[in-house]
């Protein structure tokens, strides 16, 4: 699996965001917005999350429940 995705990796590692992070030069505006969408996506993760185990089976919902706590 590490051999396959090794492109991937490199790739992120040399993205300019992560290297501004690794550097001390990106932005502040630029984390900020990051942090933000970060917010959004997780916010909407959640909610979603919610809908799917309440539609879930009862006994599906009791063990979803100590992971998602």
């Amino acid at each position: 699996l590490w051999n396959n995705s090794l492109q991937f990796y490199e790739k992120i590692q040399a993205h300019g965001f992560v290297q501004g992070i690794l550097d001390g030069t990106l932005p502040k505006e630029s984390f900020q917005f990051f942090l933000e969408q970060d917010r959004q996506f997780l916010n909407t993760f959640d909610e979603r999350l919610s809908v799917i185990v309440s539609k879930s089976p009862a006994s599906l919902r009791q063990e979803l429940s100590g992971i998602l706590e």
